[in-house]
């Protein structure tokens, strides 16, 4: 029995012994520590750049998504006008109505066209408020009524229906007979000063262009 006891108690204190493999390793140096410290700062910045990468594109995808929905709402206006404009020209045809503004020094005609309910225009101001982004594109003409038909009995008004506009951002050409393509351009400076242009396009019936 006492040669079992002691046979026992000399097997428990070895039990938990650690190998010497690892009694005798040493800790990470000062300059291994250095050295991994380093390399995951490295390796978070790589990752940051590639996250604020990923955030720009993100964002300007957004804007071009957003923008061009816009834009494509003004082009199938137009492009319904167009479609009930008897005559159409990107200079004024007979007398202009004195409330769009177009002998402004600031605003430059685009679109101009002749429509049984009264005469419609497209320009360009250059000077807007404050509230609009860089060049905005001002109609002027009757209004919608509650069926989405033009009214003939309301008043010629000017509102800006587009902003962001370059300097020349709308331009009309005519590559067919009874076709016009209306391209209209935006620009847009990013919160890192890097500068985004949206180009949309439109094709549009009509009966006479001038």
């Amino acid at each position: 029995m006492a040669v079992s006891s002691s046979t026992s108690c000399y097997r428990h204190r070895h039990r938990h012994r650690l190998p010497d493999r690892f009694l005798t390793r040493r800790g990470f140096t000062l300059v291994e520590l250095l050295a991994g410290i380093s390399l995951g700062v490295m390796i978070s910045m790589v990752i940051i750049d590639a996250l604020m990468a990923e955030t720009g594109n993100s964002i300007r995808l957004a804007r071009v998504w957003r923008e061009r929905a816009a834009t494509l709402r003004v082009l199938e206006m137009m492009r319904g006008e167009l479609a009930q404009a008897q005559r159409a020209s990107t200079s004024v045809i007979g007398n202009a109505p004195q409330s769009c503004g177009l002998t402004k020094s600031t605003r430059t005609l685009v679109l101009y066209m002749q429509t049984s309910q009264g005469v419609i225009s497209y320009s360009l101001e250059t000077s807007p408020d404050e509230i609009w982004r860089n060049t905005v594109l001002m109609r002027c003409g009757p209004e919608y009524d509650q069926n989405g038909s033009l009214s003939a009995s309301s008043q010629p008004r000017s509102y800006v229906i587009l902003d962001g506009l370059s300097a020349n951002g709308v331009a009309i050409k005519q590559p067919a007979t009874g076709i016009l393509r209306v391209e209209i351009s935006q620009s847009f400076t990013n919160s890192n000063s890097s500068s985004q242009s949206i180009v949309t396009r439109g094709y549009a019936a009509v009966r006479s262009f001038e």
